[in-house]
């Protein structure tokens, strides 16, 4: 691999496996990926373990409220009904 190159595995390794595996059976989707964008944003290289977990928590029940949130209120397929008529 060429010095310019990045691959966010090789910084992270497999430390959202450890995590996954440490008791609790839940499945934890966005480990990594909030990990990396942690760092992204300035954060240090390996973040608290908790940090990154209240993260994902977050970032899932934002997910599960917009889909609940999208199904409650169903519009009419051709309705402008969330629209104003600007002319």
């Amino acid at each position: 691999m060429a010095d310019g190159d990045f691959n966010p595995s090789e910084l992270f390794g497999d430390l959202e496996e450890q995590e996954t595996n440490s008791g609790d059976q839940e499945k934890r989707l966005f480990l990594k990926d909030i990990r990396s964008m942690l760092y992204a944003f300035g954060d240090v290289e390996s973040p608290l373990p908790e940090t990154v977990a209240v993260l994902e928590e977050i970032a899932v029940q934002y997910i599960i409220d917009m889909q609940l949130g999208l199904n409650v209120e169903p519009v009419a397929p051709g309705s402008n009904s969330n629209y104003s008529s600007q002319t």
